[in-house]
């Protein structure tokens, strides 16, 4: 079961990360995770090396960033006002928009290199199965085969749930199903995994 240590921390990352990002595109990134009609999640397992599979919430190779208006490009991009009535003519000079293109889309060209810097789709999967991590839940051998990985080094960003190899993806799979969570999980990139081992 989750203990206290557990919660405070998988709450910590949870409101370090909603303090990182503003509220809007806090909801366009928590809203990639895609469920089926059936109510099942989809995640996508991507092959990192070494045999290790990593847990994505959505396809990050057809990962795009979202639609935007100016207004939340101002708001999520620039993060200085919290209101459009905060923005000022002299603001909105500095970034060539009229009050009137606040609620137009905003060229994506715009912000693609922000977003690309600050998009992950791993830390969805994350938090998601977090609470799982548990020896006592998933049982020791399946529990030692998932690293459940948070900044490894000073200054990274990086959190993932990794996976030793395939069948430990599969068994982690199984064992949510056991759970009554079931997920859906769709391998990229797969094919030429496959490919490169037949090679070797």
């Amino acid at each position: 079961m989750l203990n206290r240590r557990a919660f405070l921390k998988i709450s910590g990352i949870i409101s370090a990360a909603l303090s990182l990002f503003p509220l809007s595109f806090g909801k366009k990134l928590l809203s990639k995770t895609q469920e089926s009609s059936s109510g099942i999640s989809t995640y996508f397992a991507e092959e990192y090396g070494d045999g290790i599979f990593v847990l994505h919430s959505e396809n990050p190779n057809t990962a795009t960033p979202p639609v935007m208006t100016y207004w939340e490009y101002l708001q999520d991009c620039q993060g200085y006002w919290d209101e459009p009535g905060e923005i000022t003519d002299e603001d909105l000079d500095i970034y060539d928009i009229s009050r009137d293109q606040l609620e137009d889309i905003c060229p994506v060209e715009m912000y693609e290199d922000w977003w690309w810097e600050w998009y992950s789709s791993t830390i969805d999967s994350f938090n998601e199965f977090f609470h799982y991590n548990d020896v006592e839940i998933l049982g020791k051998e399946l529990h030692e085969n998932i690293e459940w990985t948070e900044g490894p080094h000073p200054g990274s960003n990086y959190v993932a749930v990794e996976f030793r190899c395939k069948e430990t993806l599969l068994a982690f799979q199984k064992k949510l199903n056991e759970l009554g969570h079931p997920v859906n999980i769709e391998f990229v990139n797969w094919d030429s995994y496959v490919l490169w081992e037949e090679k070797s």
